[in-house]
């Protein structure tokens, strides 16, 4: 195996029309291919970006969730989507990755391939990377390139691993592999007993990272919540601490991504809008996450005492006269340049 080496990524969507494009785009710009998105829970636009991209790119294939066998929300969920995504869609590779629409893999320098990243490190049986969580993308809509790569490296990994090698327990962030030898981890430290993490917070990411884009801006966060859960009746996540809780720039690192490489990034994603007639569909999905922040401090705001209390935590830190602010600059900036 060299640079021809084929890496398919295996991706769950919910409601991601506003992210998606610019995930299956910088993921394709470091040459992971097929992209397999298995969509579910989806009222958005979503399936119609990923109708016109995969229309200009086959590299990119969707598989939408059937609603007279949905797979029951459990532990075994992801494992399960991945499953049909390789049986529905023929998905066949040298190497698998998994990854969340707000996870973005990233080598060092921000242009090499996942390929030669493989090559560099010694083709390992399981190739690992550490968190990267952002401390400066603030601004709505902002894409990966719009500002330096600053971030609080996280001890969680995500995993790069070898198809021909039966998955015995899968994790999302780490499976466990039969017959697996050979493990690299970017960051030079070893895994720790769940193989989910490092075994110390580590200093420096080496030559990959994922970078999570857990929050982004205050709107986006609160579009975010209010997704709620899948399958539960709760009108908002429970899963999230508060916005950007784990944030303290002074301990944050500048990462490898050059403001030349940015532009070129930059440059390519503009053309791959263009090449898939897309802009006007993420125009129209920036609008509507927009919207269901506005709709998310009304909510909230319209909740009794008690309920508030049961959202305390995913509410922290959370200014609703500030993302009422930021809604509306949002807004008034996609209009002028539509």
């Amino acid at each position: 195996m060299g640079v021809d080496v084929k890496i398919a990524l295996l991706v769950i969507a919910s409601n991601e029309a506003a992210y998606i494009a610019e995930f299956v785009y910088h993921h394709l710009r470091h040459g992971f291919a097929p992209i397999s998105i298995y969509v579910n829970n989806t009222d958005d636009r979503t399936v119609e970006i990923l109708a016109a991209i995969s229309k200009a790119n086959s590299d990119i294939q969707f598989l939408l969730e059937d609603p007279a066998n949905p797979i029951p929300k459990s532990k075994d969920f992801q494992p399960t989507a991945y499953r049909r995504l390789v049986d529905a869609l023929g998905v066949s590779a040298d190497y698998f990755a998994a990854l969340d629409v707000d996870e973005f893999w990233c080598p060092a320098g921000l242009t090499a391939s996942v390929q030669s990243y493989l090559a560099d490190v010694g083709q390992p049986d399981v190739a690992c990377a550490n968190w990267v969580m952002p401390v400066n993308d603030e601004r709505p809509f902002a894409s990966l390139a719009d500002q330096d790569v600053v971030g609080h490296i996280n001890s969680h990994i995500k995993s790069i691993w070898r198809a021909d090698l039966p998955v015995r327990r899968f994790h999302p962030h780490h499976p466990v592999l039969d017959g697996a030898v050979t493990t690299h981890v970017a960051s030079g430290h070893r895994l720790g007993s769940s193989n989910s993490k490092t075994v110390a917070m580590p200093t420096s990411v080496g030559p990959a990272f994922v970078y999570h884009r857990m929050h982004r801006s205050l709107i986006e966060y609160l579009a975010l919540l209010s997704r709620g859960r899948p399958r539960s009746t709760e009108v908002f996540k429970t899963n999230r601490a508060g916005y950007r809780y784990y944030i303290n720039k002074k301990f944050a690192s500048q990462l490898d991504a050059p403001k030349d490489a940015r532009a070129r990034w930059a440059a390519g994603y503009r053309e791959f809008f263009k090449y898939c007639k897309i802009d006007d569909l993420i125009r129209a999905a920036r609008l509507d996450t927009i919207d269901r922040a506005v709709a998310a401090v009304e909510t909230y705001r319209a909740l009794d005492d008690d309920t508030k209390l049961y959202y305390e935590q995913p509410f922290r830190l959370v200014n609703f006269e500030k993302a009422l602010a930021q809604a509306e600059a949002a807004r008034a900036e996609i209009m002028a340049n539509a």
